[in-house]
């Protein structure tokens, strides 16, 4: 399938257009054949970042002469296999916008390119959404300032519900919502993942339709002027607000820096890849190009999480894996804090205070039964029996305590670094047993454990027997992970060149040794030196033997 990205942002002043122009660009490099489409309805700006005066052709051409077609108006420009389609100078009405849109939809069809990027505005307006709605991957792009965080989560909850309106007849909607009205609930105060939620209890039919209508756009973050670790923080707390409000994954596909060769090139009249090509913010979109390329190899995304809050796992609220150590517990909570505070929750327009209140004392529940070792002990000993988790797919905590997991040995004493309550304190009383967490489905036989000392793996080979020891399938650890099976295998294999860049790859090769229990650091360290290792150059001969 073509691949047809559509860029669009809550609000404008986050660099869509300069990121569209600087991506197409990047991926013209890497040779594929790319064509931009200029739909922001609110007035044209691509041309402006790829330094064109006033285009000749474009959509304005194509609004006049109904004989054209799209692939007709589309303009060569200075980067070789990297093709424009201009957009409307000045706003367009919203019933002439709807008219040429229907008319850009049928021409995607035959315009030429492998990639074609769609910019398609900003805001939530019709026009916008329905620009965003025509390809096949979303990209949000964002600041990591509040404002525009928020923004991009008002984006995304018009999104979905446009995706509910087109995936259901007006009927159906108007019975959904006379049932939830008779239940006492507000449609338009439920969060998009309860109102799904709501909707599979009634009809899955229809919610399985809604699903598969979203799913035609799976959507990922471009985050730009990040700054500072901090702001990095705020695309992640963003990843897991839209995880628990939408039921809807949201991997960052890039990280672009805050960077004052941006100005220059605008103020230039440059392109920001070609003024300043080794900046860091051209650095960040290349490298997302990379990335967004690799995952469409990868596959498709997995379906949404539409599952009750109430009802998932203290792993999955807290998102961090079975074999998670206590620090990473608390790395996930202070991430989770921010994502829910009130005061910095991108959240605060779409959810209502008691939605929200609801989330952070679901949140809080599972870290105070998590991060206690007795409590946690009681919780997983009841996923265990009750059949959620095998002994295998837990941390070894529980060998010296009473009611022990049995089948479970206890780690070292490094390892094993959970707190336990003060004497005379009162644990949290363990959870009830979670349905939504499932068994590894047909686990591979595990190998037999050495006897000794247990050694860390360093390599992709060591890596995998140390998986298949302990009964794991890399599609468990995918469906943990949300890393896509194929990167995990690559990783095994130690196939760098089908491996996204070391940014990246960093984080993927920690939560795959975080699923195994290992110590994410070393191991993570280890592969990317021998990934460095791989794909060095060969080193220059020796001049004196060159001489010789």
């Amino acid at each position: 399938m073509r691949r047809v990205w559509t860029l669009a942002g809550g609000k404008g002043g986050a660099g869509r257009s300069l990121v569209a122009a600087n991506l197409g660009i990047a991926l013209a490099r890497a040779g594929r054949r790319v064509t931009l489409v200029d739909l922001d309805p609110h007035g044209a700006a691509l041309h402006a970042c790829l330094g064109f005066g006033r285009p000749a052709k474009g959509l304005l051409a194509l609004a006049q002469d109904a004989a054209l077609g799209l692939d007709a108006v589309a303009a060569d420009t200075p980067v070789h296999h990297l093709r424009l389609v201009a957009g409307v100078p000045d706003p367009v009405a919203p019933e002439r916008w709807s008219a040429l849109l229907e008319r850009v939809a049928r021409g995607l069809e035959t315009l030429e390119g492998d990639v074609l990027l769609l910019d398609c505005g900003s805001g939530r307006g019709p026009g916008t959404l329905d620009a965003f709605a025509l390809g096949n991957l979303g990209l949000l792009v964002s600041t990591p300032e509040p404002a525009a965080l928020e923004a991009a989560c008002q984006f995304a909850d018009s999104h979905l519900r446009s995706c509910l309106e087109h995936a259901l007849a007006g009927d159906v909607r108007r019975a959904l919502n006379d049932l939830l009205e008779a239940d006492g609930a507000d449609p338009e105060r439920l969060s998009f993942r309860t109102l799904m939620v709501r909707l599979g209890a009634l009809d899955a039919a229809a919610r399985d339709a809604v699903a598969a209508t979203v799913r035609r756009v799976p959507l990922e973050l471009v985050l730009t002027q990040v700054r500072d670790e901090a702001d990095e923080e705020a695309g992640a707390a963003l990843a897991s607000a839209f995880l628990k409000a939408f039921g809807v994954a949201l991997p960052i596909a890039g990280l672009v820096a805050h960077d004052p060769s941006v100005l220059q090139a605008v103020q230039k009249h440059r392109p920001l890849a070609q003024q300043f090509p080794n900046t860091p913010a051209t650095k960040g979109i290349t490298r997302a190009a990379e990335r967004l390329l690799q995952a469409a190899d990868a596959g498709e995304p997995g379906p949404p999480e539409w599952e009750d809050l109430a009802a998932l796992s203290h792993y999955r609220v807290m998102e961090v894996v079975p074999k998670a150590s206590s620090k990473e517990i608390q790395a996930a909570y202070q991430v989770l804090k921010r994502a829910y505070a009130a005061e910095s929750t991108p959240l605060l327009p779409i959810l209502h205070d008691e939605a929200l209140q609801a989330l952070q004392g679901r949140v809080e529940d599972a870290y105070r039964s998590l991060i206690f070792l007795e409590s946690r002990v009681l919780y997983d000993r009841s996923l265990v029996e009750g059949g959620q988790l095998s002994p295998h797919d837990i941390r070894g905590l529980h060998g010296d305590l009473p009611g022990a997991v049995p089948g479970v040995t206890v780690v070292a004493a490094e390892e094993s670094a959970a707190p336990v309550a003060a004497a005379g304190a009162t644990p949290p009383a363990a959870a009830p047993p979670s349905d939504a967490a499932a068994p590894p489905a047909a686990p591979e036989a595990p190998v037999a454990e050495p006897q000794g000392p247990r050694t860390v793996p360093l390599t992709g080979e060591a890596l995998r027997r140390e998986r298949q020891r302990l009964g794991q399938t890399l599609e468990a650890i995918a469906s943990r992970t949300k890393i896509r099976q194929a990167f995990l295998t690559a990783i095994e294999e130690e196939q760098w060149d089908r491996l996204p860049s070391p940014v990246f790859l960093r984080g993927f090769v920690r939560e795959f040794a975080l699923c195994l229990g290992l110590p994410v650091d070393q191991v993570a360290k280890a592969l990317l030196l021998r990934r460095d290792q791989a794909l060095a150059p060969p080193a220059a001969a020796d001049p004196e033997r060159r001489s010789a």
